[in-house]
């Protein structure tokens, strides 16, 4: 006799449902990681946190970000970085309540690193992370986009590797392209980030993290098309107004996760859960 265990992913609708109810710890990673909501299931700041200033954004703050990032992919989609290729297929970027959730989640644990799973169920979630002492997060995410300045153009065509090879003070040392890379991959258009404020003695230590979905930096797989910008849009997206060269998302019925609602915490999100249906033969 077998026994044989068949394991459905079921998705239901409930209505009032928000991200912070969502079973993190049922669909989200491999059996191997757990997802940062699920090791931390309630808020707080963590044991390695130092004099804990601040942890949580304001909308001023968010739009800024978000226009930053929209900023420089607009940058590449015109084709003003002289270093990199003209960008056709760049989307332009929404907030993400979820994903600002995720990350402040992990960014208030105070552990610098990269958390080992923190996916949507919606897609795989990206992540650039950085600190600084004096500097503001808008100049780090310059920071981490100035990386194009060492990313072959290579690599645009064809993500075969995040680490590249650099001339530096004569010799040639490994430097990461991998921050630049995921603010210019051209299917990343959700973005929700992270800022928390230590005073480490004798300054304030500043720590971004921010989340890009779907994630970016796939091995083997272009960071965008070059060509023209808005000359190759994805289906579901056209021209930006707000920033030309990039392309919009449609927000409808048959595209409802390009809408900018999609993803708060108000929205009425998907709830899912595991059954396990066991039949012997």
């Amino acid at each position: 006799m077998r026994i044989i265990q068949y394991y459905f992913l079921l998705y239901l609708v409930v209505p009032g449902e928000s991200v912070r109810d969502t079973e993190y710890c049922c669909t989200y990673c491999s059996r191997r990681r757990t997802h940062t909501v699920c090791k931390y299931p309630k808020a707080g700041i963590g044991k390695d946190c130092v004099r804990f200033i601040r942890g949580s954004l304001i909308d001023k703050e968010r739009t800024s970000l978000l226009n930053m990032h929209n900023s420089l992919r607009q940058l590449i989609a015109q084709g003003k970085i002289k270093q990199q290729p003209q960008g056709s297929n760049l989307v332009e970027m929404i907030w993400d309540d979820e994903l600002e959730f995720i990350a402040k989640r992990w960014n208030d644990q105070c552990i610098y690193a990269h958390d080992d799973c923190r996916n949507s169920l919606r897609f795989v979630v990206g992540q650039n992370i950085a600190y600084t002492f004096s500097k503001t997060a808008e100049s780090m995410t310059q920071f981490w986009f100035d990386e194009y300045l060492i990313t072959p153009q290579s690599l645009i065509n064809n993500m075969t590797e995040i680490e590249v090879f650099v001339k530096l003070s004569g010799e040639m040392k490994k430097r990461d392209s991998g921050h630049f890379t995921q603010i210019a991959w051209a299917n990343s258009y959700r973005l929700g980030c992270s800022v928390n404020v230590q005073f480490v003695i004798p300054d304030f230590k500043t720590t971004i993290m921010c989340d890009y979905g779907p994630a970016g930096n796939i091995l083997n797989t272009p960071v965008y098309k070059i060509g023209k910008g808005c000359s190759d849009c994805p289906v579901g997206t056209e021209c930006s107004k707000r920033f030309p060269g990039l392309c919009a998302m449609k927000c409808s019925k048959l595209y409802p996760f390009f809408c900018e609602g999609y993803g708060s915490a108000s929205t009425i999100f998907p709830f899912s859960k595991f059954y396990v249906i066991t039949v012997s033969l």
